[in-house]
C-alpha cells in the first residue's frame, strides 16, 4: 500500500510542478514583453538605418498609451513566445533535476541556450525582415553563429551565475540573502552586454550587408560597431534588465508561489 500511494503521489507532484513552471513563465513573459518589444524593434530599425534609436523607442512608448492596440501587434507576441519558452525551459529543467537529485547547472544552461537561441534567432530574422532596410533574405550562417554565442553568454548570466554569485555575497557578509538574490539576478545580465553587443551588431551588419555582395570591408564593419556600440549597449542593457533581471525575479517568485498553492 505505501508503494501504491508513493507512485500515485509522485506523478501528481510532477504534474503540479510543470503547471507551476508553465504558468509562472507565461505570466512573467507577458509583463516583460512590452518594453522588450519596443527596444528590440528600435534597435533593429537603428541598425538597418531605417530610423534612429531614440526616436524609434519614443514612438514605441507612445504606442503603449493604447495597450489593447499594442497587444494586437505580431511583434509583441513573438517576443512573448521567446521569453515564455525560455522561462519554461529553465523552470522545467530545474524541476526535473530537483526531482531526480541532479545538478541542474549544465542541463539548465544547455536547455535555455538551445531554446532561447532557436526562438530568439528566428525572432531576430523576422524582425530584420519586418523592420530592416532590405528585402527579406536568408539569415547568413555567420549571423546565426553570432546570435548563438550572444545568447549562450546571456543564458549563462541569467540562469547559471545568479545562484553562485548570491551565495558568495552572503558567505562573505557583503549583503543579506534577499539583496544578494536581486543583485545577482540583475547585475550579470547587464554586465555581459559589454561583451555581447559587438556580436549583436556584427550579426545584423552581416545580414544587412552580406559578405561578397557589397564593397563593405571589415574595417567599415568595425567602424560601424564602434559608432553604434554605446547607444546599443544602453538599449540592450535596458532590454535584458526587464527580460532576465526583473523577468527572472518575477518568474522565480511566481513559480515559488504557484508551487506552494
Amino acid at each position: 500500500m505505501p508503494d501504491l500511494v508513493h507512485h500515485a503521489v509522485v506523478p501528481a507532484k510532477r504534474h503540479n510542478a510543470v503547471s507551476a513552471d508553465v504558468a509562472a513563465a507565461a505570466c512573467a513573459a507577458f509583463g516583460v514583453s512590452f518594453p522588450v518589444t519596443i527596444i528590440d524593434r528600435a534597435v533593429v530599425k537603428n541598425t538597418s538605418g531605417v530610423q534612429r534609436l531614440w526616436p524609434a523607442a519614443r514612438d514605441g512608448l507612445r504606442e503603449l498609451l493604447e495597450p489593447t492596440k499594442f497587444l494586437r501587434k505580431s511583434e509583441y507576441w513573438m517576443i512573448f513566445g521567446v521569453y515564455t519558452v525560455t522561462y519554461v525551459a529553465a523552470n522545467c529543467t530545474d524541476s526535473y533535476c530537483t526531482a531526480y537529485d541532479y545538478d541542474a547547472t549544465y542541463p539548465k544552461l544547455t536547455a535555455t541556450t538551445l531554446v532561447n537561441t532557436a526562438a530568439a534567432a528566428t525572432k531576430d530574422r523576422t524582425f530584420a525582415r519586418m523592420f530592416g532596410s532590405r528585402p527579406p533574405v536568408a539569415l547568413p550562417k555567420a549571423s546565426w553563429a553570432l546570435f548563438f554565442v550572444r545568447d549562450l553568454m546571456t543564458m549563462t548570466a541569467a540562469f547559471n551565475l545568479p545562484t553562485p554569485i548570491a551565495n558568495k555575497l552572503v558567505e562573505r557578509n557583503l549583503s543579506s540573502r534577499s539583496v544578494a538574490h536581486v543583485v545577482s539576478q540583475i547585475a550579470p545580465v547587464c554586465l555581459i552586454q559589454f561583451l555581447s553587443v559587438p556580436l549583436h551588431l556584427l550579426a545584423y551588419d552581416l545580414y544587412n550587408y552580406k559578405v561578397g555582395e557589397c564593397n563593405r570591408t571589415w574595417l567599415t564593419r568595425a567602424r560601424f560597431i564602434r559608432g553604434e556600440y554605446l547607444k546599443t549597449l544602453v538599449a540592450r542593457s535596458c532590454r535584458v534588465f526587464p527580460a532576465f533581471g526583473i523577468g527572472g525575479l518575477g518568474n522565480t517568485w511566481l513559480r515559488n508561489g504557484f508551487s506552494h498553492d
